[in-house]
Order: C-alpha cells, then sequence, then structure tokens
C-alpha cells in the first residue's frame, strides 16, 4: 500500500512543518494512493485540497479546528 499525506510547511512548533528530509505526519492526514495514481500525481492533491479549504473557510467564514 502506497500512502501520501499532506502538511503545512511553515508552522513554527516543534515537530511541525515539511520544510525537512523526513517529517512526523499525524495518522489523520495519510491518504492512500490508489494504484492507478503517481506519487507525482498524488503529491500535488494538497495543493488543490488547501486552496478549496482557505476559500470555504475565507469566504464562508466556516470555523477552523486543528487537532493535536
Amino acid at each position: 500500500m502506497q500512502v501520501a499525506s499532506w502538511i503545512h510547511g511553515g508552522s513554527l512548533k516543534p515537530m511541525h512543518g515539511a520544510f525537512a528530509q523526513y517529517i512526523p505526519v499525524d495518522g489523520d492526514n495519510l491518504f492512500r494512493i490508489p494504484e492507478n495514481v503517481s506519487f507525482d500525481t498524488a503529491a500535488t492533491f494538497a495543493v488543490g485540497f488547501q486552496t478549496a479549504a482557505m476559500g470555504l473557510y475565507q469566504k464562508l467564514k466556516l470555523p477552523f479546528q486543528i487537532r493535536h
């Protein structure tokens, strides 16, 4: 099974952020990569997801919750 994840890259909290060779990721942020999807395609998933989420939270004022 192949998995990918998304994580915010600019976090100032210790052990959070994506600017490293290896990073810890919460299991809640993992998703399975289907066999017909390449790693490159899976790596771009977060761009569209985060863009849509930011638009929804900013435009519709949806509540934002971070779970730790």
